[in-house]
């Protein structure tokens, strides 16, 4: 499997399919790079698609450390360099869209356009400016659950990504591609998102950029979304009617159109 050492000891896996103008995709929390298998064999025939595990997901390595935003900001910096991408349209999901923030108003190199897919910006947990989704409390009872009951919260988050029925073996899929992760990153990574506030990033991103969102999202509320879109210079919103959390599979051929119509766009 191809791999990209990022640090001295800590390889990150990722695979790249079919040639064109690149899309780079980052996963979010506790997922990897399968999540866009409805999206991978329709643009690899027309784009360069780059899918990658962070660092602690997925088939990359697990280390024991930080798993911060500046962490994988710098680890995709890595990336984009030795694979020499260029031009990229970087593709976000949720907690991936605040990684992808963080490495455009950091270091932006190779990166032309921005999607924040369902993401977790510019807050995760309910603040003052924007009273919307988990409490930090909720965030932090979700940590005790990942310490004592793992598998059967996962069962209940994998669960609540979805707003369309969708058969029980496509939740299962998540399940396990989430369980791959180590224990020690998805705790750290909630901790991440619970103490995030990245609304001072949003004006900063002068890229062309689009926000995909579902409207039944109830991990990142649809008013998030709007937020962002409208707090990015130069944004277009694009909303997804019958989509919870991921629209790129709930509405898997509208997502994949948008997705298109925005990467081809002057």
């Amino acid at each position: 499997m191809p791999y990209v050492e990022v640090e001295p000891g800590v390889r990150l896996f990722y695979e790249i399919r079919g040639e064109g103008p690149p899309i780079l995709f980052v996963h979010g929390w506790t997922m990897s790079h399968d999540v866009w298998e409805y999206q991978i064999p329709y643009l690899a025939k027309h784009f360069q698609t780059i899918v990658l595990d962070l660092r602690g997901n997925g088939d990359s390595d697990k280390p024991w450390g930080e798993y911060s935003y500046d962490v994988y900001a710098r680890d995709i910096a890595v990336i984009i360099d030795k694979l020499n991408i260029r031009e990229a349209t970087l593709v976000g999901w949720s907690m991936g869209a605040a990684i992808g923030a963080y490495y455009i108003t950091r270091y932006g190199t190779g990166i032309k356009k921005f999607v924040s897919v369902s993401g977790a910006l510019p807050v995760f947990t309910k603040t003052p400016l924007l009273p919307f989704g988990p409490t930090r409390q909720q965030v932090d009872d979700w940590i005790e659950a990942e310490k004592r009951k793992r598998p059967d919260f996962t069962k209940q988050f994998v669960d609540s990504l979805f707003a369309s029925s969708v058969e029980e073996y496509t939740k299962l899929w998540i399940w396990s591609i989430s369980m791959q992760t180590s224990w020690h990153v998805a705790i750290s990574n909630l901790k991440t998102l619970r103490d995030m506030d990245a609304v001072s990033l949003l004006p900063q991103i002068r890229i062309p950029s689009a926000v995909f969102h579902g409207r039944l999202d109830s991990v990142v509320p649809i008013q998030l979304g709007q937020f962002t879109a409208h707090t990015i210079p130069n944004c277009q919103y694009v909303e997804f009617p019958s989509s919870g959390h991921v629209p790129f599979i709930e509405e898997s051929v509208r997502f994949t159109k948008e997705l298109v119509r925005f990467v081809a766009s002057p």
